[in-house]
């Protein structure tokens, strides 16, 4: 991930940052930010070691020193504040205050050139998932021997082609059969399971480019399906289209949301114990606070949706030393423009654009309303993704087009 370990002091008359300077002058990160001072001009930051920053504040505070410390902050640093402030007879109620950093919702908050170019990202991002999808297929078929890592290896390097590519936003999870049951599984070398077609495989994977971040996941089947794998996989997916569709009130926390991607699941008494959403950063955390939607019950005071928040949409579904089942797309927060009604609606803009496998769908449980999405998004990956994919890649372009033909069909 493109950012540093730091800590950061803003007053009045001064901003200052604690980081590892021999790190930061090693990495080049010294050398950008003083250019960025120099281009600006009017701004002017203070470096010191990380390893200065307790002692630091402590120069700050007195008894009637008033301080907003983030709700991420570490106790030691409230405990430094207080002491000091008690020390000066001060109080700490009104002089304390812990919540939020205000910058964070605003980082949140993407500017129209970094929706664009976040959009652009997952455009050519999709292209190397659906080369892999492809590539992995054709293999496992062929009845070649592959691995987890292997297989995630090539994924890699299908991405490190892409324009902008700097690296993984994340270690890959390449999953499969009872594996794929483990949410934050990371296969070894050393100890993994090889691909086959008796199973499901699950690959949660993303990139970081220049122009962006990207977190996707899909769960295939290279051979024959049980009825029951295409059960919970169809349940995943209705719920991950009703979010999808989702239209709701502006200044909604999101996790009056979650229930869309869980009911499917609930009305068979099935449910997945991870949240269904995080925010994504634009070449920045692939995790980003604050959007977030879980089960939690959200504080009066937590950051609502805004339009330019990008957070991800992964219903899933997992037993223990069986499968597990995850789909995730991003999606982009953007005002809703059809509603009739005086009240601002908000809606969501799914960026992720890689089919859904059709043989894990059954149309009988799938809902007419999820099933119109889910032809308009492949519809989407078709002509959004094809014209790109099909100058790298004609065999990849034409597995596209046959993945995005209509469900009845």
């Amino acid at each position: 991930c493109p950012v540093f370990w730091a800590y950061g002091i803003v007053t009045q008359t001064r901003c200052i940052l604690f980081a590892n300077m021999e790190l930061m002058w090693k990495d080049g990160a010294m050398k950008f930010l003083e250019a960025q001072e120099n281009e600006q001009g009017n701004v002017h930051v203070e470096f010191y070691d990380y390893s200065n920053f307790h002692e630091v504040i402590e120069l700050f505070m007195d008894g009637d020193t008033k301080v907003w410390l983030d709700s991420r902050s570490g106790f030691d640093i409230y405990e430094i504040c207080r002491k000091k402030i008690e020390e000066g007879k001060g109080d700490i109620h009104s002089q304390i205050l812990v919540k939020d950093s205000p910058v964070m919702v605003k980082k949140a908050v993407k500017n129209e050139v970094e929706i664009a170019n976040m959009k652009k990202t997952h455009l050519h991002d999709a292209c190397a998932v659906i080369e892999y999808l492809h590539w992995l297929e054709k293999n496992i078929k062929e009845n070649t021997k592959l691995n987890e890592v292997e297989a995630a290896d090539q994924l890699e390097q299908f991405r490190s082609t892409l324009p902008d590519f700097v690296g993984l936003s994340f270690d890959t999870i390449s999953a499969y059969g009872p594996n794929g049951a483990i949410i934050h599984y990371k296969p070894d070398s050393s100890n993994c399971a090889v691909i086959s077609t008796d199973n499901l495989y699950l690959c949660d994977s993303g990139g970081q480019y220049k122009t962006g971040t990207t977190d996707i996941t899909r769960t295939v089947h290279f051979g024959k399906p049980s009825a029951h794998m295409i059960k919970t996989n169809t349940l995943v997916l209705e719920g991950h289209c009703q979010l999808a569709r989702a239209k709701f009130p502006e200044k909604l926390q999101p996790n009056k949301l979650d229930v869309l991607a869980r009911t499917p699941l609930w009305k068979l008494g099935l449910d997945y114990e991870h949240g269904t959403s995080h925010g994504v950063g634009a070449y920045l955390n692939v995790h980003e606070y604050p959007p977030s939607m879980t089960r939690r019950i959200s504080s009066e005071d937590s950051p609502p949706l805004l339009p330019g928040m990008i957070l991800s949409n992964e219903p899933g579904y997992y037993e223990e030393g069986n499968f597990g089942i995850r789909i995730e797309n991003l999606l982009l927060v953007k005002e809703c423009e059809e509603l009739s009604g005086k009240k601002k609606f908000l809606e969501f803009e799914t960026i992720s654009l890689v089919p859904f496998q059709r043989d894990l769908i059954d149309l009988d449980l799938l809902s007419d309303e999820a099933r119109q999405w889910v032809d308009s998004y492949h519809e989407r990956c078709l002509n959004e993704v094809g014209p790109i994919l099909k100058k790298r890649n004609e065999d990849a372009f034409n597995w596209l087009v046959n993945s995005c033909t209509p469900l009845k069909q």
